[in-house]
């Protein structure tokens, strides 16, 4: 399928993927780079139901992800404060952004899960990773990186844990074990050097 920027209705599309029905999910942020509520924020995707290469179906997931928007109260890049230094009012500002994205993610979480799709929801035919590639952004640290694996039932993760990985670990291994899951199957990728145990079940 093909998808210009002149898409009609996809207005400052900030990121997109594909899912394994070959469907197109945009993110539209009206309000990118300010924090204040629009309340017109939201999730459209795309489908080519007739094979013609062109997306004939507009589905839009939700919209509004900042109604509500808590006053975060923070006047520095997101980027800025994220090199904080170890300065205490940076370190609390970061930590304000960081919290109100997890509560983005949360919500839409919660939407998948409540949107039906085939014989479960969104939520269960879905595989996500949240996070960052630093663990102390004011160094670029590699290291004790957060990160979330969220997906239904359908993708057999073995959900409702706190997993520790031995150092050094690569966030690759993560994306292969992830790959693998969905039939994508790459002997290695970046500087992976094996898979992450235990994190589904044995078999669908």
């Amino acid at each position: 399928m093909s998808v210009f920027a002149a898409e009609p209705d996809v207005t400052q599309p900030i990121s997109f993927t594909i899912d394994c029905r070959g469907r197109v999910w945009f993110v539209e942020a009206t309000n990118y780079g300010e924090w204040k509520a629009t309340g017109k924020d939201r999730v459209v995707i795309l489908e080519d139901t007739d094979g013609d290469g062109k997306a004939d179906k507009k589905e839009v997931l939700f919209t509004g992800f900042t109604e509500g928007n808590p006053q975060l109260r923070v006047n520095e890049q997101h980027h800025t404060v994220s090199h904080h230094g170890n300065d205490p009012k940076n370190i609390a500002q970061v930590a304000k952004i960081n919290t109100y994205h997890s509560t983005l993610f949360g919500r839409f979480l919660e939407k998948l899960k409540a949107t039906p799709d085939g014989d479960g929801s969104l939520l269960d035919h879905s595989l996500y990773l949240y996070g960052s590639g630093m663990g102390n952004p004011s160094l670029h640290d590699h290291e004790d990186l957060p990160i979330v694996v969220a997906g239904g039932a359908a993708t057999g993760l073995k959900g409702g844990r706190h997993l520790r990985s031995e150092k050094p670990t690569p966030l690759a291994n993560l994306h292969v074990t992830m790959l693998d899951r969905i039939g994508v199957h790459l002997d290695s990728f970046k500087d992976s050097t094996g898979r992450v145990e235990d994190l589904f079940e044995s078999a669908l």
